[in-house]
């Protein structure tokens, strides 16, 4: 992410990846949605509208469950993926908001849940939500998250 890769440790995952990622994404949290094709930056926003991500809490709410989970490490999407960024971005570290970009979202490996950070932050969002096998796959990344910790001790 232009401005913020310096001070973030992540690192831009290749197109076919990006691409494979995406679509996933795509097929999990906005169903309704029939593709993405946008035309000019900010033209559609993913987390917004009849085929955007599936809100299940918005603005503290939000926040507050994104405090809570936890994942060896992290799938970051612009918004603007394929106009402005040519690809989405793997970090260890569970990005807050601020990162240098208005929209983005933040989702482990295994899709257990997503946040999506917007520039309506305070107003409509940010905005959280869970895969419908939340509760197994976040059991999931807890589990992993312990293991790295107990063998970095």
């Amino acid at each position: 992410m232009k401005g913020y890769m310096e001070s973030f440790p992540m690192v831009a995952l290749d197109k076919p990846t990006s691409e494979r990622v995406f679509k996933k994404w795509l097929s999990i949290f906005c169903p309704d949605r029939k593709g993405w094709n946008p035309t000019r930056p900010n033209s559609e926003y993913l987390w917004g509208g009849e085929a955007g991500m599936r809100c299940h809490y918005q603005c503290d709410a939000a926040i507050e469950q994104y405090q809570d989970v936890a994942a060896p490490s992290y799938y970051i999407l612009p918004n603007d993926y394929k106009l402005t960024y040519d690809s989405l971005y793997l970090a260890r570290e569970k990005p807050e908001k601020g990162v240098g970009i208005s929209d983005f979202f933040v989702f482990p490996k295994n899709y257990a849940w997503c946040m999506a950070f917007t520039h309506e932050d305070g107003w409509i969002g940010p905005i959280f939500t869970k895969h419908k096998d939340f509760i197994r796959l976040n059991k999931v990344n807890l589990r992993a998250v312990e293991n790295m910790v107990k063998h970095n001790t």
